[in-house]
């Protein structure tokens, strides 16, 4: 019983994280003076690219600014309004969730080392260049 059970969990968590990539690709349709999908999937990614450090305890104080930089650059450049930002950051938190939960600890390590590391690397380069990677 506790095979199947685990199966279908498994199964319907899958689905459901499918569901949502599938939701958030699509997205509201296109108005005018919408926010570039590029420029938003960049601020995904830099909002992930935080949770991902702090999971895995990487964060220093150049990090830090790094992702503060980063993050106020493209917000300028992006054109982004308050609920855009919270949209972003809510949809990456969401998918560093996943993420988390799905490597269990020890895919932690593994995590850590690869997507961690490059997180860090993207924010100590952005601190010390400014440029946009």
């Amino acid at each position: 019983m506790l095979g199947r059970r685990s199966s279908d969990w498994c199964l319907a968590r899958a689905v459901s994280l499918w569901g949502i990539v599938a939701i958030l690709a699509a997205g509201p349709a296109p108005v005018a003076g919408a926010v570039d999908p590029a420029a938003e999937a960049a601020l995904v990614r830099t909002y992930y690219d935080l949770a991902v450090a702090e999971y895995c305890g990487l964060v220093t104080q150049p990090v830090y600014i790094g992702f503060f930089l980063l993050r106020h650059d493209q917000l300028a450049r992006g054109k982004f309004g308050a609920g855009d930002n919270n949209e972003a950051r809510r949809v990456a938190d969401l998918a560093a969730d996943l993420e988390y939960f799905d490597r269990g600890l020890s895919g932690q390590k593994n995590w850590c080392r690869t997507e961690g590391a490059v997180a860090v690397a993207r924010f100590t380069t952005y601190f010390q260049r400014r440029e946009l990677p």
